[in-house]
């Protein structure tokens, strides 16, 4: 076969005599014929994409394509011979054409040659090269994808890199705004001021940005103190929150600080076990089967968030506290302005017209937020569920396990 070789890069090399037979006529007719590649690009461990360029008049029945091999000198014996994807004219003599290389090995250099092919006659470009990449990172997945802080609060997210076999899976975290919370490189969160934060990672092999973590940082403001005529004064707001229709800030049974993931692995009271079903507690439990028994059923102050984190008398209320609050409440729903719509119930006092407002916060589990139930307003209450103490009471819903996040309404007498 004959080849003919265009001498230099991006550069025409005008080819008098390359005899071509047209299609379905029999005559023989000299034509002037150009080609090279234009562009090699989106080159990873495994691919590249060509954009090659040939110019000849009266195209039909002629091949395009490129020679591809790790030879230096691609032959058609020595080569993957890739057909064009695609062809494209402006005036059936200037063509474009398209090739895609796949299936390639890690880190190997490769060598190829644009080609048009009719009648027996190849024409040919000069030989060039380019390199696959090692695998690089395509996604960083930060956990969990977002988390509710306080103020000097701290909470950790872990990172997991894919591939599994990216050849540098190093990278760094960063925090969009370190005057709201800073991250170390542990992926320890510190919160510094109320506001919005993204925690992300970029990766080393390709300066990239991966994943994110948003963290909302909240104060600790003290509420006002609401006189239902009941047996506890009630707050006008949750934990962590500054109006009556915030959620606040999420917690696990008996611990004082918020954080990111509430599952059994990462619970304060955790003695044993991974799942619910086979938890086992430190403290807080009547029933030697599921841990260390202490027969306490009511959380003591050092574990009490409300008491630490707002001093003074104020507590978690109990199931019984709330269980009045309900009682002798009238309950009406509550609609936002501005779009908000549906914001949680009001309970106004039959004894005295006083009222508060529960948001409709749902609850936190493993690393997501619960939006099922929790209409009427959830929030923890302070006492253990007797049956299984790997749950406490959870109001309005009953039982959940104590591993999991609820906002809390203080109270005090």
């Amino acid at each position: 076969m004959q080849q003919i070789t265009i001498s230099t890069l991006r550069t025409f090399a005008t080819i008098v005599g390359a005899a071509f037979v047209l299609a379905g006529c029999g005559k023989e007719k000299v034509n002037e014929t150009m080609i090279y590649t234009e562009y090699v690009g989106d080159i990873t461990h495994n691919s590249a994409s060509f954009t090659c360029v040939a110019w000849f008049p009266n195209a039909e029945d002629t091949e395009v394509g490129l020679l591809l091999s790790t030879a230096e000198d691609p032959q058609p014996n020595n080569s993957t011979r890739l057909k064009a994807s695609s062809v494209s004219s402006s005036d059936n003599a200037h063509f474009r054409y398209y090739v895609k290389a796949v299936d390639l090995e890690r880190e190997t250099t490769y060598y190829y040659r644009a080609y048009a092919s009719r009648s027996g006659i190849e024409v040919y470009e000069t030989t060039k090269s380019f390199k696959t990449t090692a695998i690089l990172v395509n996604h960083i997945h930060i956990n969990p994808d977002s988390m509710d802080l306080l103020v000097n609060g701290t909470a950790t997210v872990t990172a997991t890199v894919f591939p599994e076999d990216a050849a540098n899976k190093e990278f760094v975290f960063i925090s969009s705004n370190e005057s709201i919370a800073t991250v170390d490189q542990s992926g320890k969160i510190t919160a510094l001021s109320p506001g919005y934060v993204d925690i992300y990672t970029i990766a080393k092999d390709s300066n990239s940005p991966f994943g994110g973590c948003l963290v909302t940082v909240h104060s600790v403001v003290v509420p006002q103190v609401i006189d239902l005529g009941l047996s506890v004064k009630w707050a006008s707001f949750n934990i962590g929150a500054s109006k009556p229709e915030e959620y606040g800030v999420y917690f696990a049974w008996g611990e004082t600080e918020p954080k990111g993931i509430y599952s059994p692995l990462y619970y304060k009271y955790r003695l044993s076990g991974d799942s619910e079903e086979n938890l086992k507690v430190s403290k807080y439990n009547t029933d030697e089967s599921f841990g260390v028994v202490d027969n306490k059923t009511v959380l003591e102050p050092e574990d009490d968030a409300a008491h630490i984190l707002l001093g003074g008398k104020w507590r978690i209320p109990t199931q019984a506290e709330f269980e009045e609050l309900r009682d002798n409440c009238t309950v009406t729903a509550v609609y936002g302005t501005d779009g908000l719509g549906f914001i949680g119930h009001e309970y106004k006092s039959k004894k005295n017209g006083n009222s508060i407002i529960l948001p409709n916060a749902y609850s936190r589990d493993e690393d997501f937020l619960v939006t099922s139930g929790g209409s009427l307003g959830s929030c923890w209450t302070s006492s253990l569920y007797m049956e299984n103490t790997r749950g406490a009471y959870a109001y309005p819903w009953g039982v959940d396990s104590r591993y999991s996040g609820f906002p809390i309404r203080p109270v005090m007498e």
